[in-house]
């Protein structure tokens, strides 16, 4: 699965929006909307701008370009954004022990 597809569906869910109702908002059919987050069809410019819209991201973020969500890091320090991303940036597994050496745990 690409990484659009991973993040149009991440994104939609975060934002409890279903398939249909984020077909209706950005006049994409819903059986489209599956093929993009299955990762069965490449997207339009035209798809990628009206999704970013409707999913509040940028067109960067949903593509793989940025690893950062933009409306994530908003109002955080340089350094709190840069805490954030390392943390992030670990797998799931190892997120534990980052927060036990940061005495956040």
């Amino acid at each position: 699965m690409s990484v659009f597809a991973q993040r149009v569906k991440s994104r939609r869910e975060e934002l409890g929006i279903n398939q249909h109702g984020l077909a209706v908002m950005t006049e994409i059919s819903q059986a489209q909307i599956s093929r993009y987050e299955k990762g069965d069809s490449e997207p339009t410019a035209t798809a990628i701008v009206a999704l970013a819209q409707v999913l509040n991201t940028s067109t960067d973020w949903l593509l793989g370009v940025t690893a950062e969500h933009p409306q994530q890091t908003e109002g955080l320090t340089e350094l709190e954004a840069r805490v954030l991303r390392f943390f992030r940036s670990k797998s799931p597994e190892r997120q534990p022990i980052v927060a036990e050496i940061m005495r956040l745990a």
